[in-house]
């Protein structure tokens, strides 16, 4: 076997054939690290020279190191939104050229009998006997979960397509591929590829050279029409002119063609698509419950009878669908200096542990599901790295200075609520985690005070709910901060950005004051978890202040803030901030899946 060697150092065995050849740009091969660890290298048939697009695969890989080696440590590729992202792990290179990337394989969940990658056009197209609503529904929220993410950290995958996209249906999820070709949204890029019928108007017209942000935006919109209502021909391209959208019911719920209506009314209007956040809630707020926890059955109804004939069999076999999680934006700071900067992670070397199991199906709904078929190993499909630039995203004025926090009213809120989890109806399992396991409903009184709530005598699944309370406040922060930050490294309304800064510093010091008080004594492992989650907290506020007295020394830039100490000091507590959050997300999820609560990731933080 040839060996080649990453920029890591790490030194890869590779198999001398060709394990597919299928990518019109690239051959993969499997090859195996220095401890027998499977991956896959991808070979460009054309070395890549230019150094931006080169500097934009090795930011990648660095990422993926980081985030890879977590995920197979802990409940393996998928079991998050960002692990559901297959980053490239190393690159290889020679010289000022760079020949190729290492990858993960995919989790043999998203493969089919054969051992090939379940892309995305299983999902819609009537050939291939696509599934039921609810799975359609299911597979929709965690691609959602997945862009956002990207999105994000200021990230573009820019070919979402039916080939660069897997799923699966039992615990219905998604798996994003041929990310090497990700990209800051600010960069400079002048070509890049494309799939036909998922192609960006502008870039027909001649208005892009390369797919954006926004063209993200489009693809997900020509995916939630064609899954959504299982219709794969249009709207697409006719002579030049992208045609008019058909078969949408008149009973589809109007929030969903609301979207649709800002994607396709003028496909040329960017600034209008709906983001993967938009999505997610529109299908959260027509697809299920109140609480969460339940598809709404007059809902689906709408969608199943566009299945055609076998629509009665495909219900009789559905498997319950999944929700996740949304991601809030991460730090600005943690994902522009990895963009940004030189440098990269030690790889890690760790034992491949397959996602395969970790996701098992949700108690059935009646009729019962299905069991998921047993599949093969297999790796991915290809494609080079696309390229592309967008504008920046600016953040709203009047949601971003709202500070503090409403403490006691959140906690009685959120406690108020009743988790209604019956046998009826259609159960979700919570993002990498077990569905609810009760057989009747479950509920938790809300107390009558703070201090009420702040007693030994409250059960710790109340404890847990009232730390999960936090966790969606905190989420709502990291949005208006990571927006913050991006502006004031372009210089652009600084004074503006800077007080967000500062509100920002003050709303997270509320929260970190509020989880001081919450009582975890009767939580399994509470302590910990409250550690953890205050170190996070601390840090982030910390972070927060140091970013805007940054901004306030560089009020006055004109096109790119210089790094001051300020800002050296914000990138260390952001640094340790995130770290913080992977202890409390490792502590936190099992809690989660024990209690029936939203398992999180980093960015939820």
């Amino acid at each position: 076997m040839p060996a080649t060697t990453g920029e890591s150092g790490t030194v890869y065995a590779v198999d001398t054939e060709p394990l597919s050849k299928d990518g019109g740009q690239s051959i993969l091969y499997r090859c195996r690290d220095a401890d027998g660890v499977a991956r896959v290298y991808k070979e460009y048939k054309q070395p890549l020279t230019d150094l931006a697009s080169i500097a934009w695969v090795s930011a990648a890989a660095r990422r993926g190191r980081e985030v890879v080696p977590f995920a197979e440590r802990g409940a393996g590729l998928g079991s998050t939104a960002e692990s559901s992202i297959n980053w490239p792990i190393d690159t290889v290179r020679r010289g000022n050229s760079m020949l190729g990337v290492v990858l993960p394989l995919i989790p043999d969940s998203f493969l089919q009998d054969s051992g090939k990658p379940r892309t995305i056009n299983f999902l819609y197209v009537a050939n291939y006997n696509p599934p039921p609503a609810v799975t359609r529904v299911g597979v929709l929220i965690r691609t959602c979960d997945i862009v956002t993410v990207l999105h994000d950290q200021n990230l573009i995958h820019g070919d979402i397509s039916p080939t660069n996209l897997v799923w699966r249906a039992a615990s219905p999820h998604a798996y994003l591929i041929d990310c090497d070709s990700v990209r800051p949204f600010r960069s400079t890029a002048h070509r890049g590829v494309g799939t036909p019928e998922w192609i960006d108007p502008r870039r027909n017209a001649g208005r892009i050279s390369a797919h954006d942000e926004y063209s993200d935006r489009y693809a997900l919109a020509l995916l939630m029409y064609r899954a959504l209502l299982l219709n794969p021909g249009a709207p697409h391209v006719v002579n030049g002119k992208t045609a008019s959208r058909t078969g949408i019911p008149s009973t589809l719920d109007p929030r969903l063609r609301a979207l649709f209506d800002r994607t396709f009314d003028d496909p040329l209007a960017a600034d209008l698509r709906p983001t993967a956040r938009e999505w997610r809630m529109a299908l959260k707020a027509v697809f299920l419950t109140d609480d969460g926890s339940t598809y709404r059955a007059d809902a689906l109804a709408t969608l199943d009878p566009h299945v055609g004939p076998s629509a009665s069999a495909h219900r009789v076999s559905a498997p319950a669908a999944t929700t996740v999680t949304p991601q809030p934006p991460r730090s600005t700071t943690a994902a522009a200096r990895r963009w940004l900067r030189p440098g990269s992670a030690t790889a890690s070397r760790t034992t491949n542990r397959r996602a395969t199991g970790r996701y098992p199906p949700p108690r059935p709904a009646p009729p019962p599901p299905v069991s998921p078929r047993p599949h093969t190993p297999h790796q991915q499909s290809s494609g080079p790295p696309p390229r592309g630039s967008t504008p920046p995203v600016r953040s709203n004025r009047a949601s971003s200075t709202r500070a503090g926090l409403l403490t006691g009213a959140l906690i009685v809120t959120v406690l108020g609520l009743a988790l209604a989890i019956g046998l009826r109806g259609m159960r979700l399992a919570m993002f990498a985690s077990d569905p609810p396991t009760a057989t009747g409903p479950v509920s938790a009184a809300a107390p009558t005070s703070d201090r009420q709530m702040a007693t030994s005598t409250v059960d710790p699944g109340t404890q847990a709910r009232i730390l999960d309370s936090l966790l969606d406040q905190s989420a709502a922060s990291r949005g208006q901060v990571a927006r913050a930050v991006q502006a004031v490294l372009v210089c652009s309304d600084v004074a503006w950005n800077r007080d967000i800064l500062a509100a920002a510093e003050t709303k997270r010091k509320a929260q970190y004051d509020t989880a001081t008080q919450i009582d975890v004594s009767r939580l399994p492992g509470g302590t910990a978890v409250r550690a953890a989650l205050l170190d996070a907290l601390r840090n982030s506020y910390l972070a927060d202040g140091s970013y805007a007295s940054w901004a306030a020394s560089v009020e006055f830039c004109a096109s790119a803030a210089p790094h001051t100490s300020d800002y050296s000091t914000a990138d260390g507590y952001s640094h340790r901030a995130t770290d913080a959050k992977r202890t409390f997300v490792a502590a936190w999820n099992p809690l989660a899946m024990t209690y029936g609560l939203p398992s999180r990731v980093e960015g939820d933080i």
